[in-house]
């Protein structure tokens, strides 16, 4: 198995978390800390290689009522670029 690689997306630091070879408990965890989109996304894509990321999943940040405000909307457009970048 791969490892599943989770991005918890921001505007000045993004998390980063790996999945040990079972998928089971998360086996390493990193920070990017960049304001720009473009050096966080070149930061992604080097550690989903790095690390042999079998998939990548984004967390999608919801308001309290439980709808999407633009937070989502920037991650889901954040996350298009990331699956565009990594394949």
């Amino acid at each position: 198995m791969k490892k599943i690689m989770g991005i918890d997306y921001g505007d000045a630091r993004t998390g980063i978390a790996f999945s040990d070879l079972l998928c089971s408990i998360v086996g390493s965890t990193t920070v990017i800390h960049s304001r720009r989109p473009e050096k966080t996304l070149q930061e992604i894509v080097k550690l989903a290689k790095e690390h042999d990321a079998g998939q990548i999943v984004m967390g999608l940040p919801k308001n309290m009522d439980g709808t999407e405000g633009p937070r989502a909307e920037l991650c889901r457009a954040f996350a298009e670029e990331v699956r565009r970048a990594t394949g």
